[in-house]
């Protein structure tokens, strides 16, 4: 899992384009046979993907994702969100 962390206000103001991109932007999400999951210690949010093509994926439950996805289902402040279903390409 990737984890992104707050920044300070001053730090913001001095990062150039591409750093704020590094920071904020989440890109990869749906790659062929994998998962891929964002923390971010600003919104609070687990965002993910996953893209089952040819095989059978099982998410590894790591101490951060348990730590992290129990903080925000205690807050009630979770939802799941099955945007589609990707074509075997």
């Amino acid at each position: 899992m990737d984890i992104r962390y707050a920044m300070h206000p001053d730090q913001m103001k001095r990062l150039e384009s591409h750093e704020v991109r590094r920071h904020f932007l989440v890109e990869g999400l749906f790659e062929k046979d994998k998962i891929n999951l964002v923390y971010s210690h600003i919104d609070r949010m687990i965002v993910g993907g996953v893209r089952p093509a040819d095989q059978a994926l099982e998410l590894e439950v790591t101490m951060a994702l348990v730590c992290f996805g129990t903080l925000i289902i205690r807050r009630g402040n979770h939802s799941v969100i099955n945007a589609r279903a990707f074509p075997n390409t």
